[in-house]
């Protein structure tokens, strides 16, 4: 077992990884205790706080992936997206120093940027702040994201802001405080069942026909079954992590994407998904899933922010009539984004957060945000964005940000 340690956004990050891929769940299992109990050693400052207990969990849950070549198991400290500090861990993988890394090329220059910013609300798919229906299409409008560990208080919290739109995934932990949450808001008439939209996502150690159809049917029971079917379910990746350079790799999980995409098609018939769609595709993995499909995807959820814009991404989502969604929308925290002079003056201006600019931002561009926070001051903040618009200049302003920089992962990496 190898362990390599490297500097990702000035942050020091240990991964351990393992080419022997090992097939049974329990060595998977002793890896990532032993990777939370190694951070732990080597930053004494972390400390074994109660979010640790937490962790621990979640990880129970959670952590039964394999391990591929070109995959490590990552333990580093977390943040929320607006850069609410948080200890966990989480399963990450490095392609090629594919993690956080800045200085790529901007996808579209001078006019075209100019351009494609300008067209404001004009490109919006939907309308900014439309209500949010059950079964209907994606709302363009501000959602909650749900990574790990997200318990019931804090979805409790988010539905008492005024929160309608969640985001959840059988990866993340956290479809069972969801479903509680909202069982008790419908028992006590807070909440009505046609006014709440729920997706999940299908994990990739799920992916293939039967174990999709098996595992998203525990998810619809970890949900509340959920009346009507789960609003959208979605693949999460297109792959086990693993780069396209691999021999044979993209031969092997193309087979394996229609196999699940074809699983999901049998859940909304079976009414167990209202609708299907897909999350980090790439051009390459969309245009290939639109191929095959009989039943279209509506959706495609990809990590965007403004050093990561995605626009050429967006183009061809938008041509095919798909929604487009954003998860990570303020960088977690790890990129600096709060700290951007631009970003920082057009909040000084609109008196606004910086958070409210960038979400705004996405909304003016058709693209549906869903920020993932704990705080309670913040998650009412992030829903503060539908009394202002910005300008035509500040849209460019933005766009100009581009550095194609991923917090996570470079989708188009993967086989």
């Amino acid at each position: 077992m190898a362990q390599d340690e490297i500097t990702v956004n000035r942050s020091r990050v240990v991964c351990i990884s393992d080419p022997t891929r090992p097939t049974q769940r329990a060595r998977v299992y002793y890896l990532k205790y032993f990777a939370l109990f190694l951070f732990v050693i080597i930053h004494p400052s972390v400390g074994f706080h109660s979010n640790v207990l937490s962790t621990i969990k979640t990880m129970g849950r959670v952590a039964s992936y394999p391990i591929r070549r070109a995959s490590f198991n990552v333990c580093r400290r977390a943040t929320d997206d607006d850069g609410g500090e948080l200890f966990t861990t989480s399963r990450r993988s490095i392609l090629s120093g594919g993690v956080a890394i800045a200085g790529g090329s901007a996808l579209w220059q001078g006019n075209d940027i100019a351009a494609f910013a300008a067209t404001g609300e004009a490109a919006a798919v939907g309308q900014i702040g439309e209500a949010v229906i059950s079964g209907g299409p994606l709302p363009l409008t501000v959602g909650l994201g749900t990574g790990p560990p997200y318990e019931q208080q804090y979805v409790e919290a988010a539905i008492d802001a005024g929160y309608r739109l969640f985001d959840t995934a059988q990866e993340y932990g956290s479809e069972e405080a969801i479903g509680n949450a909202l069982k008790n808001a419908f028992k006590s008439g807070k909440l009505k069942r046609k006014d709440v939209f729920v997706t999940t996502k299908v994990d990739i150690d799920n992916m293939g026909y039967e174990r999709t159809i098996e595992s998203m049917k525990e998810s619809y029971d970890s949900l509340g079954r959920l009346e009507g079917g789960i609003d959208l379910v979605l693949i999460h990746w297109p792959c086990p992590f693993v780069s396209k350079d691999e021999p044979g790799a993209i031969l092997k999980y193309t087979k394996l994407r229609q196999k699940t995409w074809e699983a999901l098609e049998q859940l909304q018939r079976d009414g167990v998904a209202k609708a299907i769609g897909v999350s980090n595709f790439g051009e390459r993995h969309l245009k290939e899933l639109l191929g095959y499909a009989k039943i279209r995807p509506v959706v495609n959820q990809v990590e965007v922010h403004p050093y990561n814009q995605r626009m050429g991404l967006e183009k061809l989502v938008k041509s095919e009539g798909i929604r487009f969604e954003a998860y990570s929308p303020l960088g977690k925290g790890r990129i600096r984004l709060f700290e951007d002079p631009v970003l920082t003056s057009i909040a000084s201006v609109k008196k606004k957060s910086i958070a409210a600019v960038i979400l705004r931002w996405l909304l003016q561009r058709g693209i549906t945000p869903i920020p993932l926070s704990r705080n309670k001051k913040r998650l009412k903040e992030n829903l503060n964005v539908f009394e202002f618009s910005l300008t035509d200049d500040e849209m460019r302003a933005i766009a100009k940000l581009d550095r194609g920089q991923f917090v996570l992962m470079d989708d188009e990496r993967l086989a």
